[in-house]
Formats: C-alpha cells, structure tokens, sequence
C-alpha cells in the first residue's frame, strides 16, 4: 500500500469516525430528554396537584395556580417538564412554595 492509499484509508476512517461520533451524540441526547420527562399517573392533573397542595395550605395552591396561568401551562406535564429551579424563578413561586409542590406530587404518586 502507498503512501496515496494510505492517506485515502486514513480519511475515509476519520470521516466515518466522525459520522459515529456524531451519532453517539445524537443518541446521549435523546436519552438525556428521555430520563427528563416526569412520571407522571394517566389520570393525575393540575388540578388534582392544586387540590393535593391545598392540602398543605390554601395559599400556596393559589400561589402556584397564578403562577401556572401567568406562564400558560396548561397541562401538568407541561409544569413537570419545567427543572424545579425554573418553577422556583416564577412569580408566586418561593422555595417553600416550590417544597410543598413536590411534597403534594409526591402524595398523588407522581415523581418530578
């Protein structure tokens, strides 16, 4: 094998190791999004958390339900898809707030 031949082995294996890489990539990606969708019961909503925070105290039911509506979501998938520190970033939404959230999710069975 010359030199020529060489160089062309040489390139064709890089350019298909790049392609690979590019691949490994993609798929650590859509894994990454597959690990960050909640779990969430078929039949539990937002209004079931609202109901379930209530339980803790009133306010802090009302408080997420702004905060919910000024953001528009509408589904608690939608809530749930949010990190933790971005529902903490929105108005109404304190860490206690944001403790009781995950404390009601955790009752209605729903891991966030």
């Amino acid at each position: 094998m010359n030199k020529l031949e060489q160089n062309k082995l040489i390139n064709r294996i890089s350019s298909q190791l790049k392609d690979a890489l590019k691949d490994l990539e993609s798929l650590k990606h859509g894994i990454n999004e597959i690990k960050m969708q909640p779990k969430i019961p078929a039949q539990v909503t937002l209004d079931d958390l609202y109901k379930a925070l209530g339980n803790y105290k009133p306010a802090y039911k009302n408080w997420l339900k702004a905060a919910v509506e000024e953001n528009n979501i509408q589904t608690l998938d939608e809530l749930l898809r949010l990190r933790p520190r971005e529902v903490k970033k929105m108005k109404h939404i304190g860490i206690t707030t944001l403790y009781y959230i995950r404390e009601a999710l955790e009752d209605l069975g729903v891991q966030w």
